[in-house]
């Protein structure tokens, strides 16, 4: 008994040197850390390289590595943003690092290099800086057939597509039917400053069209004078989206007018 007490005597003693020893290990570490944070920070480069190689088995690490690449984003070349996004290629850091990179490039006018390391994004803005870039570089053919998808929805896109759209539309590309596919797209948003930007768009002789459109989705209750809907598809457009609204606060008027319009129309 006597020799079994003394065994857990042993074990507990060494468990609590070991446990003493890790954390003085780690605080050490994160004194390191902190040191090697104020050493990039004020510019001390050698002694901040030094201290981030004694960090590796550090769980902020990769932080350190994160924060020294973006801190000099413009100046990697292709191979060195590589390098860094495989460095951190077990952490969430990876992507948003080379992404990082990727906008340095565009706002420095490299457009190849631009070009040749974008992946596939579902954000406006870089779908819209990669067709930039292709523009830059001679690529105007495909640039103009990826425009339409991104000019073509129900709410403003953001200033960085500014510039393509600026080519695109002074190239002739916004035809009747595409402005007219917008504008619909627009109302159904509600983006109402939008919609009233695309009136530009619309000739004189189809300009009455698109107001009435326009119009019906501000007033929904325009519905209401069936002599503003001719009967074809740009009147039904507009009658349909204005029966839709005004019926968010006048269900049965709006049920009544339908039935009236289907038999005048029939």
């Amino acid at each position: 008994m006597k020799l079994l007490a003394s065994c857990v005597c042993i074990v507990a003693l060494l468990f609590t040197a070991n446990t003493s020893a890790y954390y003085d290990e780690l605080i050490d570490l994160r004194q390191k850390y902190k040191q090697a944070k104020h050493a990039r920070d004020s510019g001390r480069i050698r002694e901040f390289e030094r201290l981030k190689e004694e960090l590796r088995e550090y769980p902020l690490y990769e932080y350190l590595v994160y924060q020294d690449g973006v801190r000099r984003l413009s100046l990697h070349s292709a191979e060195q943003a590589m390098s860094i996004r495989d460095q951190l290629k077990n952490s969430v850091l990876s992507e948003e690092f080379f992404q990082r990179w990727l906008n340095a490039q565009a706002k420095a006018g490299r457009w190849s290099t631009y070009t040749q390391h974008y992946t596939p994004s579902g954000d406006p803005i870089d779908q819209c800086k990669y067709v930039h870039a292709l523009h830059r570089i001679g690529q105007t053919d495909k640039a103009m057939s990826l425009v339409p998808d991104l000019w073509n929805v129900g709410v403003s896109q953001p200033k960085e597509c500014d510039p393509i759209f600026g080519t695109w539309i002074s190239n002739g590309n916004v035809t009747f039917d595409i402005a007219w596919q917008r504008l619909q797209l627009a109302v159904q948003e509600n983006s109402r400053v939008l919609a009233r930007y695309l009136m530009r768009f619309f000739n004189q002789s189809d300009r009455s069209k698109a107001q009435l459109l326009y119009d019906v989705h501000v007033r929904p209750s325009l519905v209401r004078d069936k002599r503003r809907f001719a009967d074809n598809e740009w009147g039904r457009v507009a009658l349909a989206h204005g029966l839709r609204e005004y019926a968010k606060d006048e269900g049965r008027k709006a049920r009544e007018l339908w039935a009236e319009y289907r038999m005048q129309y029939d």
